[in-house]
């Protein structure tokens, strides 16, 4: 992130595995689209390929929290918690795109998760990136025009090796 601050959106999918039963995941699912979902800008472009059909499995309205589901999911369904990394992700604001059945993957459901770096809370990111890095992103958002000054700044404060300095010169 230090040299390539001016990405400040990181895509990616998270899967839930097929341990759990179908009714679960279309809990955890439905449940993180709904409280964790996307901006309708975002999702313009975003069609899953085989979509995980909630349909035949009824919303729980009085589920208000990942902590929450996580305990319903573990008592009635699969005595497993929810996805470590759903809850991570939900730390650091990211959005869900979509779900998608994985053919390829064992028929998982993965959902493809955005997270923009600049909506996330300063000092989780910092747990993650470190400071500096939460900074240079900052910066970045803020001066896009100065890349290049900024980068050889960067470099040299970090002491990078030969290679990576030859990169932004």
């Amino acid at each position: 992130m230090l040299l390539s601050p001016w990405y400040r959106r990181l895509i990616g999918a998270e899967s839930i595995d097929r341990k759990y039963s179908d009714a679960s995941v279309a809990m955890i699912s439905r449940f993180v689209a709904e409280h964790h979902g996307a901006d309708p800008m975002w999702m313009r472009g975003v069609r899953p390929r085989l979509p995980f059909n909630w349909g035949a499995f009824p919303a729980r309205a009085a589920i208000t929290s990942l902590s929450e589901l996580s305990d319903y999911v573990a008592e009635h369904k699969s005595g497993r918690l929810i996805p470590t990394l759903f809850e991570h992700y939900a730390l650091i604001s990211a959005e869900v795109l979509a779900f998608n059945v994985d053919s390829d993957f064992a028929d998982v459901v993965a959902g493809l998760i955005c997270v923009d770096l600049l909506k996330a809370p300063k000092r989780k990111l910092a747990r993650f990136m470190g400071p500096m890095a939460v900074e240079a992103l900052r910066a970045a958002s803020r001066f896009p025009l100065l890349f290049p000054d900024y980068l050889r700044i960067i470099s040299r404060s970090l002491d990078l090796s030969k290679s990576a300095r030859r990169i932004t010169h």
